[in-house]
């Protein structure tokens, strides 16, 4: 079966790839948290750099700045939250 790909599609499948992975971070304590957001924006911005060095648009760059900005701020948010979480529950 020869199945095409349309930018709705995509757009549901990113929507949905979101939805579970705040849905496991949610799940994760405090201090994997802190973890995984200092990784990330390292990765982020080692990323971007080879992205400076590769034929591409400006538009494709303009999509992943947008697309790790929205990530980090989604990490500090339920970081945050279980920063308070975790410390109701005495775990810190």
């Amino acid at each position: 079966m020869d199945e095409q790909i349309s930018p709705d599609r995509l757009q549901g499948q990113l929507i949905a790839y979101t939805v579970l992975l705040e849905a496991v971070l949610r799940t994760l304590p405090a201090q994997s948290l802190k973890s995984i957001r200092s990784d990330f924006q390292t990765n982020g911005s080692e990323v971007e750099g080879h992205l400076l060095n590769t034929p591409g648009t400006e538009a494709m760059l303009d999509a992943y700045r947008s697309t790790v900005e929205s990530t980090q701020e989604l990490l500090t948010k339920i970081h945050q939250q279980a920063i308070f979480r975790d410390s109701a529950a005495g775990r810190l």
